[in-house]
């Protein structure tokens, strides 16, 4: 197996903990919901907060994690550059060991400067069915966050009110 096959296994493994203990700890169930007509069933989870849960759980383990070893790292003679080689931080991020610092001990993001383009989430609205590009919070109205709804959409119509 190769490095890139034995990370994808590790990814894998990762997100099905993140599932069992969405499960274990959290209470959810996994269920499986029709992807419409002669759609495929997806697996999902009945609760996802439990996800978000269980993700930011695993999320926080891994921060806790990455700060252990990096000291470890550090007390063994490695340098912030070192770190940041291991990070994949390069010239493109400024400083690498500064950044390395930063992401390391302070929990910063990599990117310090938001981009021109911002990024989305995609789901599929549970009340029109169309496939929702979601650009987060930052609009007052609904409809200026979210695109893809069907024009007669409950949801959305509602979010246009708040």
């Amino acid at each position: 197996m190769n490095g890139e096959e034995a990370a994808r296994l590790a990814r894998y493994r990762q997100s099905t903990d993140i599932w069992r203990i969405a499960c274990d700890v959290f209470g959810a169930t996994v269920v499986e919901v029709s992807a419409g007509p002669g759609g495929l069933a997806a697996r999902q989870l009945d609760d996802p907060l439990a996800g978000v849960r269980a993700a930011a759980f695993v999320q926080s383990v891994g921060r806790a994690e990455l700060y252990n070893h990096t000291v470890q790292a550090r007390a063994a003679g490695r340098s912030w550059h070192d770190i940041a080689a291991a990070l994949g931080l390069g010239e493109d991020h400024g400083d690498p060991a500064q950044m390395a610092f930063e992401v390391v001990v302070e929990g910063q993001a990599v990117q310090r400067h938001r981009p021109v383009w911002r990024p989305t989430a995609r789901w599929t609205c549970a009340s029109c069915r169309g496939r929702v590009i979601d650009s987060g919070p930052y609009e007052a109205s609904v409809s200026d966050n979210e695109s893809g709804h069907a024009k007669e959409c409950v949801r959305l119509h509602r979010g246009r009110q708040s």
